[in-house]
């Protein structure tokens, strides 16, 4: 299962020990990782939960690094056959289930929701036919949600996942502190929020991400008047905060900064 203190503690370890060190690699999705919003995120809250994910990614000291798809919000693929997967890692790990008693319609579930082979079905280019992939017989299964997540309709859409990533990475390269400065992290016992700090110099940020698909009361740290800081990114078009708390909903994330 899912276990945000676990992710939080595994990032806060790079961010700490490589600081002044050496220089980190971020990523939250490759070829070998399921698709994120459906491993870390919500289905439900698709949208909200993909450029949280981003957000609290990517907001780290580091250079970013984007797997295919990830971009556009790409999901976990639902196959309904174990034989309809390609990797010999799904069919040795069916085995291993199998020995322990567990059935091929219970691992089935589990390859649909951690299977590697999430991240390995084509890129939805389009909601043409094989989203735009190709004009042959795809090696691997199309995701059959690729004509509404795909490429061409997101960026028509000003509120799409893909135009938030240009936005993400504009803010980024438009404030150094999000790129050199110093990590501190907040909450770290929460279940619910993963709350740090950057700061470089005279200036400051702070990254405030949910990963509860609840409302959420979020408590500003010691020394961040949330009226005073300017919101340079968020993921909801109304974003209204008190000097030391704020109501979060569902996924909800925040980059405050003080200059």
């Amino acid at each position: 299962p899912f276990s945000l203190r676990k992710l939080k503690k595994a990032l806060s370890s790079w961010q700490e020990n490589l600081n002044g060190r050496a220089w980190n690699c971020l990523y939250i999705e490759n070829h070998d990782h399921p698709r994120v919003i459906s491993r870390y995120g919500s289905e439900k809250y698709w949208k909200e939960s993909g450029k949280a994910l981003a957000t609290c990614a990517y907001m780290l000291q580091g250079t970013p690094f984007v797997y295919q798809g990830q971009e556009l919000g790409m999901l976990n693929n639902k196959l309904e056959h174990l034989e309809d997967f390609k990797d010999v890692v799904t069919f040795n790990n069916a085995k291993l289930f199998k020995q322990f008693g567990f059935s091929d319609q219970f691992y089935l579930k589990v390859a649909n929701k951690t299977s590697r082979e999430n991240s390995r079905t084509p890129v939805q280019w389009s909601a043409k036919k094989n989203a735009g992939f190709t004009k042959g017989t795809p090696w691997f299964s199309i995701n059959q949600n690729y004509k509404t997540v795909n490429r061409d309709t997101e960026k028509k859409d000003p509120d799409s996942i893909l135009n938030y990533y240009k936005k993400l990475f504009k803010v980024r390269k438009e404030n150094p502190v999000l790129v050199y400065g110093d990590y501190k992290e907040y909450d770290r016992k929460s279940k619910k929020l993963y709350v740090y700090e950057r700061r470089l110099g005279d200036v400051k940020a702070l990254v405030i991400t949910s990963f509860s698909d609840k409302k959420e009361t979020f408590h500003a740290p010691k020394g961040f008047d949330l009226k005073k800081g300017e919101l340079v990114l968020q993921n909801y078009k109304d974003a209204k905060a008190k000097s030391d708390k704020c109501t979060l909903r569902p996924y909800e994330t925040r980059v405050y900064l003080w200059k």
